[in-house]
């Protein structure tokens, strides 16, 4: 998954949960049985895929910039 975003306003109404859900049945229907997706250790968005059921299965740091959580899930 990438470069989904939920505008501010909007957080909080279901609307990040719908999207990643569909993108994870279109995931599924093709086939794949696990996904990932990162999230930037300062973005909300961390939390959202911890709670969907993403497990932390990695990190990127690269210089001057925030760590950089890769997250897995099993789709079977």
């Amino acid at each position: 998954m990438n470069l989904l975003w939920v505008n501010e306003g909007l957080r909080g109404t279901g609307l990040g949960t719908g999207l990643i859900s569909f993108w994870e049945e279109q995931m599924r229907e093709s086939g794949y049985e696990m996904v990932m997706t990162s999230s930037l250790s300062n973005e909300r968005a961390q939390h959202l895929c911890r709670r969907l059921g993403y497990k932390d299965c990695g990190s990127l740091l690269m210089p001057e910039e925030p760590l950089e959580i890769l997250f897995c899930k099993r789709l079977t």
